[in-house]
């Protein structure tokens, strides 16, 4: 798609895909499988400089709803941190947020579906 910039790729807009991030019970702590999850991330966010991305934190329904927002913002900053630290990312390249568990990907009535919903989403744009 062509802005309105004119010249060859300006204003084209690439979509990148990254991964989310999923967390243990009560904890905004990066596990190895997290790590190599943002390793593939920050790789596509290197090849892409000027993708920017919003990383939205999330939590299953169990806990104070204050708490929860609390612990998904921390989720949603360990990620960030992780990408700034690792890769040398530039940190005015992510915005973050915590819905807590206002927006869960599954429904929270299983050990499994709660699982699902302990996350970081990468939310991005690049032109």
């Amino acid at each position: 798609m062509e802005g309105a910039g004119g010249g060859e790729g300006a204003g084209t807009t690439v979509t990148i895909t990254l991964e989310a991030v999923y967390f243990k019970f009560n904890s905004a702590t990066l596990t190895g499988e997290a790590k190599a999850i943002l390793d593939r991330n920050g790789q596509k966010l290197a090849d892409n400089p000027s993708a920017r991305a919003i990383i939205e934190g999330h939590t299953c329904w169990l806990g104070p709803d204050g708490y929860n927002q609390k612990l998904g913002q921390r989720r949603a900053r360990a990620a960030k941190l992780y990408l700034v630290k690792t890769w040398g990312l530039n940190p005015d390249r992510f915005f973050i947020i915590s819905y807590g568990e206002d927006r869960p990907a599954q429904p929270n009535d299983t050990k499994e579906g709660r699982a699902k919903n302990r996350r970081a989403e990468f939310n991005t744009g690049a032109k």
